[in-house]
């Protein structure tokens, strides 16, 4: 087997392992919402005609993580062996290993926002506030749209504008259940098959 093939089946193998992750997960917080409370009720805003489980943040963010980190491990234990050298999986995750931390605290403050949210209903401005903690913890680890990248502190400015308007574009679709997840399903395997176009892992 060729070294591109190997890379698309670890791929594969890292997708799969995302679907069974999302789906253990999401059971096992809707069970705790439903045994605890934490429930979104109908109102004029939300569309769903019964009380639906929150915590669905939870899970996807322990899903995500257990991807990341996964194929971190696979990363380090490939490494050992020096034939493995030149591997573009290898190579790719070294490169991202600096800017993981920067990802996973402004996803930490996100859950964080999003689970007061459900439980104290926090006002718009409180909600921003928390968002533009987590796009400036992104941003101070050096994270930048790699287009605006060039562009000194207007990069900067561009970057934290777009981190604000997609967190609150999916924040606004999440008035039917199941809308956001759907969306967010779609742009993940659009991704996906960009990265494999890209070769990036």
């Amino acid at each position: 087997m060729n070294e591109t093939s190997s890379l698309i089946l670890l791929n594969a193998a890292i997708l799969g392992l995302a679907f069974i992750f999302s789906h253990f997960f999401s059971g096992a917080f809707i069970g705790i919402a439903h045994r605890h409370g934490l429930l979104d009720y109908p109102s004029s805003r939300k569309r769903h005609a019964r009380p639906m489980p929150f915590l669905g943040g939870a899970a996807v963010f322990i899903s995500f993580w257990g991807v990341v980190f996964a194929g971190i491990l696979t990363a380090a234990f490939l490494n050992r062996d020096p034939s493995n050298a030149g591997s573009p999986f290898l190579s790719g995750t070294v490169l991202l290993i600096p800017k993981i931390s920067g990802i996973f605290l402004g996803s930490l403050v996100m859950l964080a926002v999003g689970f007061v949210d459900d439980k104290f209903i926090l006002s718009p401005s409180q909600k921003l506030a928390g968002q533009m903690v987590a796009a400036l913890i992104l941003m101070g680890l050096g994270l930048t749209i790699n287009l605006a990248s060039g562009l000194g502190v207007l990069g900067y400015l561009v970057t934290f504008v777009w981190i604000l308007l997609i967190i609150n574009a999916f924040n606004f679709i999440d008035s039917l259940d199941g809308h956001c997840a759907g969306i967010a399903l779609i742009s993940a395997l659009a991704l996906f098959w960009i990265t494999q176009i890209l070769g990036q892992s």
